[in-house]
């Protein structure tokens, strides 16, 4: 019994801990990657409304930029779940990996 709740503490600071580096992950590709990219797409559009020897002028209006800005604005609420559930998905992944490599191993004596 001693054993298995040293491998069960070992399992939850395991768990916790992978947990815990998911959240910054999310925390950081937030603040930085979706910054960077809501500035770019309004930089772009600056630019592109202001501007009048392009193609685009007659479709890059005040009210289509803000439209499409309003848009990127929920990337951002977006953007940490989706991380956050493609990183559990790949950790379950991996766990179904090893469990297909396992099955394959010959078992032990005891």
């Amino acid at each position: 019994v001693a054993r298995f709740a040293s491998h069960q503490g070992g399992f939850i600071k395991s768990f916790y801990w992978g947990l815990t580096l998911d959240r910054a992950v999310q925390c950081i590709f937030t603040s930085v990657a979706i910054t960077l990219f809501y500035g770019g797409v309004a930089t772009m559009l600056l630019v592109l409304g202001r501007s009048d020897n392009h193609p685009f002028t007659e479709m890059v209006t005040p009210g289509t930029a803000g439209v499409i800005l309003a848009y990127c604005s929920l990337l951002s609420f977006q953007a940490p779940m989706v991380i956050f559930m493609t990183a559990r998905v790949e950790t379950m992944m991996a766990a179904c990996q090893r469990i297909a490599e396992y099955k394959d191993l010959p078992t032990e004596a005891h």
